[in-house]
C-alpha cells in the first residue's frame, strides 16, 4: 500500500476518510484555524493572513479534489515538505 519510503502514501481508503473529514469543515472554521496560529514562522502564514479569500479558494479546491478522488476510488499521493 505504501508508495514511497518517506511517509507518502497512495491509499484509497485514506482518501475516502480525508474527503469526509474535509467536507465537514466550513470556510469559517478554516479562518478560525488560521487566526489561531501564533507561530510567526509557520509556512506561508503571511500569505494566507494577507489574503484570506485565497486561503478559502485553495481549501475549497482541496475539498473538491479529495471528494472527486474518493468518488472515483482513487488514491492520492501526499508529500508534505
Amino acid at each position: 500500500e505504501s508508495a514511497l519510503f518517506n511517509g507518502c502514501n497512495l491509499v484509497t481508503e485514506d482518501v475516502k476518510a480525508q474527503a469526509l473529514k474535509l467536507a465537514q469543515w466550513t470556510p469559517q472554521q478554516v479562518l478560525e484555524g488560521l487566526r489561531s496560529i501564533s507561530d510567526p514562522e509557520a509556512y506561508h502564514l503571511e500569505v494566507f493572513q494577507d489574503d484570506e479569500d485565497y486561503l478559502i479558494e485553495q481549501f475549497e479546491k482541496m475539498q473538491a479534489f479529495y471528494s472527486e478522488a474518493a468518488q472515483k476510488g482513487l488514491g492520492v499521493l501526499t508529500y508534505l515538505a
